[in-house]
């Protein structure tokens, strides 16, 4: 999606956003473009709008620029020392379904994935202050990735979605993608040969309490099967149903393989028993 960089500043209040800490346009052509955007979700809840009368369930996401009222790096021009303000690059996505009682989870599933292909460390943490005005208090993460805070995930405030006229719940996460692509180039991607010796991937779905944070659940997955696990992938999340109120289902594939023989499947059945075993010792979790 690529949305105009305009605001409509009288809009930007409904979603709890200064008009104060936005750049006005002198020669606007609209009352909807008379100043620069800071957040790309405004914009991007008008797709939601637009694309509901059509659809039941789709995702969108948009990668732009946002302006800050803060002196950023740019020179107004050749020969000039005055600088542009802050012009940052922003990654922001929103997922709409009208059916969907959980779409929190498809936005952190969606981000896991990409923090996972980039080879970044990462973990969503509840957020405690600076959240966004627009953002469900009840449902909204920070993002964090080399130690550093790069963004939010979670869900849009339903008292607002009722005002614009949208049906259901909408996920959304916006990422400071300036920052995360100079953290990206600190570190150095290695490359290794293809293995010589067959994988065993085996599924495993497990009942928990809603608090319970599939990555914590993940790395004590790692960390059970040392060298013969290579990867862990969440594949679905459940509610509701036969799923007891206040837990969910987390389903998820592991991939066993060893570097210099081919595993046997007693090996294999060991390695996930150890693990039933200790996530429901820890996390109360429970194999359906």
């Amino acid at each position: 999606m690529s949305n105009y960089s305009f605001v409509n500043l009288d809009k930007v209040q409904l979603y709890g956003l200064s008009v104060e800490d936005h750049i006005k346009l002198k020669n606007y052509l609209s009352i909807d473009q008379s100043a620069l955007r800071t957040t790309l979700i405004p914009n991007l809840v008008n797709n939601v709008v637009d694309n509901q009368r059509f659809f039941d369930r789709f995702q969108i996401f948009e990668l732009g620029l946002v302006f800050s009222k803060k002196v950023g790096t740019d020179l107004k021009g050749v020969g000039s020392d005055i600088r542009l303000p802050l012009q940052d690059k922003y990654l922001a996505g929103v997922v709409s379904d009208k059916n969907a009682t959980q779409p929190f989870y498809a936005v952190k599933g969606a981000l896991a994935s990409l923090f996972d292909q980039l080879c970044l460390d990462y973990y969503f943490e509840p957020a405690k202050d600076n959240i966004p005005p627009y953002a469900d208090r009840t449902r909204i993460m920070t993002i964090k990735t080399q130690g550093q805070l790069v963004g939010h995930l979670g869900e849009l405030d339903p008292t607002l979605l009722k005002k614009i006229g949208i049906i259901g719940r909408v996920g959304f996460f916006e990422i400071n993608f300036s920052q995360l692509a100079g953290l990206i180039g600190v570190y150095q991607r290695g490359y290794q040969s293809l293995p010589k010796f067959p994988s065993v991937t085996r599924d495993l779905a497990i009942v928990v309490d809603q608090q319970v944070e599939w990555e914590k659940i993940k790395k004590m997955v790692k960390k059970i099967g040392g060298v013969l696990i290579k990867d862990v992938q969440l594949f679905d999340v459940y509610q509701g149903g036969k799923i007891e109120t206040g837990k969910r289902s987390l389903a998820f594939h592991i991939l066993y393989q060893a570097d210099e023989r081919t595993l046997e499947a007693e090996e294999v059945n060991k390695v996930e028993a150890k693990i039933i075993q200790d996530l429901n010792k820890q996390f109360g979790a429970v194999v359906r």
